[in-house]
């Protein structure tokens, strides 16, 4: 699968995120993956399975090299058809930048981390 992690303009909603706090998965993208069959989602940058991302592994997602660092990315659903999508993708880049990006039908939210320890989470409706 070919993320969008890389590219693409997005623009941060306020209104979009509801609750969550910058760094966290809103509820509603969670209750969709779940809904699509992800048992465990990934609720944040703070979720200490991202500490030791090889474990993912085990749970079903899939190791990807990028040219500036590698991805992890787990899909629940595709509708290819429509360009629908139920994943969440978390990347490490060698700057030192992590991103998390999670879909869940026509939401997509990306957090990013940057290198100083900086958190921006944007979200964008398909």
């Amino acid at each position: 699968m070919t993320s969008s992690i890389i590219g693409g303009s997005w623009s941060a909603d306020a209104a979009t995120l509801g609750a969550a706090p910058p760094g966290h998965v809103p509820d509603d993208l969670v209750a969709g993956l779940r809904q699509h069959g992800m048992r465990h989602p990934v609720r944040g940058l703070n979720d200490p399975r991202l500490e030791y991302p090889e474990l993912l592994l085990v749970n079903g997602w899939e190791r990807e090299e990028l040219k500036d660092g590698v991805a992890y990315t787990r899909v629940a659903e595709e509708n290819k058809d429509e360009g629908l999508s139920w994943h969440q993708t978390f990347a490490f880049h060698e700057d030192g930048t992590t991103v998390l990006e999670t879909q869940a039908g026509r939401k997509v939210q990306v957090i990013r981390e940057s290198p100083e320890g900086r958190v921006s989470s944007q979200v964008r409706t398909l």
